[in-house]
């Protein structure tokens, strides 16, 4: 399991947010910001768990437009832009989109 201590090699900034600063600090600043926000609707692997909400696996959306969704909302998923900066969006959308490359 990943957790929060993975991080810890991420400079912050004032605020105390983990700053991304490069391609190979996303998956797995993503995969948390995923763990967090996303698996109870989502499921772990992205497949749904077998519910009403979208399979992750199969979604056709590119990163930016995966972005929009996770800042704008869209149907039953609520938006997240009071709650992820661009950064984590940034990472979660590069996680999503490893998991359909499974």
């Amino acid at each position: 399991i990943l957790t929060l201590a993975a991080c810890n090699h991420l400079p912050k900034d004032n605020s105390g947010k983990f700053q991304v600063s490069n391609e190979n600090d996303e998956l797995p600043y993503g995969q948390l910001v995923f763990e967090k926000y996303c698996v109870s609707c989502h499921g772990s692997g992205g497949d749904a768990n077998s519910n009403e909400k979208a399979d992750l696996i199969k979604t056709a959306l590119n990163q930016d437009e995966i972005g929009d969704v996770v800042y704008h909302g869209r149907a039953l998923m609520p938006m997240f832009n009071d709650k992820l900066g661009e950064p984590e969006i940034r990472a979660v959308s590069s996680y999503v989109l490893s998991l359909r490359k499974k």
